[in-house]
């Protein structure tokens, strides 16, 4: 029996609560009520994104890393790929925070550290993927 879908389905419906609970926990973090009701709602929207860009990017990088663990020039597409998918993510994130007012120094840095979680997870992938089958590989003359 096939329970691909659910897993994925469940991952959805997980993912989906995790987000509902950030943003009902957001407002308790961080104090919006500076930037006035209409401002505050779009700081908090940006915000928001860039918690959920974050999460997103982590499972992204893994696959890139499991990409170019199984075919280098797979690895190389899927990341291209995934960056050209990037740009409308960081847009999403970006927007918000823009309408609100926020200085484009600070929208550049939550952006970009967002978009940082993406070459964590292709690390962690990595060291999971690649490294080992390297120290197989070099420990074989010792075997």
């Amino acid at each position: 029996m096939n329970v691909g879908h659910i897993i994925v389905a469940l991952g959805f419906v997980v993912g989906a609560a995790g987000i509902m609970i950030l943003d009902a926990k957001i407002p308790h973090v961080f104090s919006f009520q500076e930037y006035g009701p209409v401002k505050g709602r779009l700081v908090k929207t940006g915000m928001l994104m860039a918690v959920g860009v974050t999460l997103h990017n982590v499972p992204e990088g893994l696959v890139v890393a499991a990409s170019y663990a199984y075919l280098p020039k797979l690895g190389y597409l899927v990341a291209l790929a995934i960056a050209f998918h990037n740009v409308p993510e960081g847009i999403a994130t970006a927007a918000p925070l823009y309408a609100a007012g926020t200085k484009k120094e600070k929208i550049f840095a939550i952006t970009f550290l967002s978009g940082l979680a993406e070459p964590l997870g292709a690390l962690i992938g990595s060291l999971i993927l690649i490294v080992p089958s390297q120290l197989l590989l070099a420990s074989r003359p010792w075997a």
